[in-house]
């Protein structure tokens, strides 16, 4: 894993979109500096996507994927899949469920090597605690 390579959360992604933080913010642009772009996954377009069609704004769809243009978006491929599978069944086996979309994005940022970023760390600390690789970081923490 390269120093800084990282993968946006879904609540990341829609707290920098939306400004809710301004810590995270900060953080972001300093990423983009470095590394002219922001990495979320395909996991995370399905979210919001379904979010806006949840409340009957598709019109917000479009609008919203024009802005993920300019980002890397990683798939949810057949390597983070298997992986997925295994840790859902390790998760199971050791009584701690969490939800399966997060499941599937702890996979891609594993298969990746990549720093997850989310401001729900207890979400995805069962993974982690599993002995999987998972870096986790709260950029809505002031440094």
């Amino acid at each position: 894993m390269t120093p800084g390579d990282v993968l946006l959360d879904t609540n990341a992604v829609s707290d920098f979109l939306l400004h809710r933080s301004e810590a995270l913010t900060q953080r972001a642009r300093a990423h983009l500096m470095k590394r002219e772009r922001l990495t979320t996954s395909t996991l995370t377009i399905f979210e919001v996507t379904r979010g806006f069609y949840r409340v009957n704004q598709p019109h917000r769809v479009l609008a919203f994927r024009g802005r993920m243009d300019a980002w890397e978006v990683l798939p949810f491929d057949a390597e983070a899949a298997d992986l997925a599978g295994r840790i859902e069944s390790e998760l199971l086996r050791n009584g701690t469920p969490i939800e399966l979309a997060d499941v599937f994005i702890a996979a891609v940022a594993i298969a990746h090597e990549r720093t997850l970023v989310t401001r729900n760390l207890k979400h995805f600390e069962p993974i982690a605690s599993l002995g999987f690789t998972l870096p986790l970081q709260d950029w809505t923490l002031p440094l």
